[in-house]
Formats: structure tokens, sequence, C-alpha cells
């Protein structure tokens, strides 16, 4: 029996050793399998990694491109902005300038049209004035034959008066 339980111990310790080679071969298939698989998450999480730095730097590519895009449309604004700003002050100016020259063609106008209304007195007045020239003209010529005449009578009358002494 003993011998028997020798060999039982014997066969128990190998099969327990084979059991144990086996548990030792799973384990062995379980740590390498776990293995592959943490490389093959190291490997996708290295990919993605790098798929997110693409992506980042993709990101800052485009977040730049679009800084510098808003820089250049706010130049531009503010270029527009003063060009506009000096249009509507040339625009003022020249409201100015024509306004003015609206009213010196205003007060133009009304001196011209107070110069003719004075022309049309004066022209009136020089009618009266010939009227009266002619008249006085007529009256001056009948006095200087009134005239003529009293002289000739004098005259006359002094060579009787001579022709008397």
């Amino acid at each position: 029996m003993r011998l028997v339980d020798c060999r039982y111990s014997e066969l128990s310790s190998e099969l327990r050793g084979e059991e144990t080679k086996r548990q030792m071969k799973d384990q062995s298939k379980k740590v390498a399998n776990l293995k592959h698989k943490e490389q093959l998450e190291k490997s996708r999480n290295a990919q993605l990694m790098e798929e997110a730095k693409k992506r980042e730097d993709n990101l800052n590519e485009s977040s730049q491109q679009i800084k510098d895009s808003l820089r250049q449309k706010e130049e531009r604004i503010e270029e527009l902005e003063e060009a506009l700003r000096e249009s509507v002050q040339i625009t003022a100016e020249r409201e100015v300038v024509l306004a003015q020259e609206e009213q010196a063609r205003t007060q133009a106008e009304k001196q011209v049209e107070d110069l003719l209304v004075a022309m049309e007195k004066v022209k009136q007045e020089l009618e009266v004035m010939k009227a009266k020239l002619s008249s006085t003209q007529l009256s001056l010529a009948e006095k200087e034959g009134h005239l003529t005449a009293l002289r000739a009578e004098r005259r006359k009358h002094l060579e009787e008066v001579l022709e008397m002494k």
C-alpha cells in the first residue's frame, strides 16, 4: 500500500505538475494574449494620439488662417472706414462750397434785379428829362428868337436914336 500510495502520490504529483504546467501554459497564453492586446491598445493609442496631434496641428493651422483672414478683413474694414470718413468730409466741404456759391448766386441775382429796377427808373427819368429837355429847347428856341427880335428892335431903336441926334 505504501507503494500504491507512493505511486499515487507520484502520479498525483505528476498530475498536479501536468495540471500546473497546463495552467502555466494557459496563464502564459493569457499573459501573451494580454500583452498582445496591450501592444495593440498601445499601438491604437499611439495612432489616436498621432491623429489627434494631426487634427490639433490642422486646427492650429486653420485657426491661424482664420486669424490671418480676420486680421486682413479688419484692416480692409479700417481702410474702407477711413475712405468713407474722407468721402463724407469731402462731400460736406463740397456742400458748404455749393451752399456758398448758391448764396452768392442768389445775391448776384438780387443785385442784377435791383440794378434792372434802378436802370428802369433811370430810363423813365431819362424819358422825363428828354421830354423836359425838348420842351426846354423849344422854349429856349422861342426865347432866343424873341431875344434876337428884341435885339434887332433895340438896334433899330438905337440907330433911330443915333439918327436923331
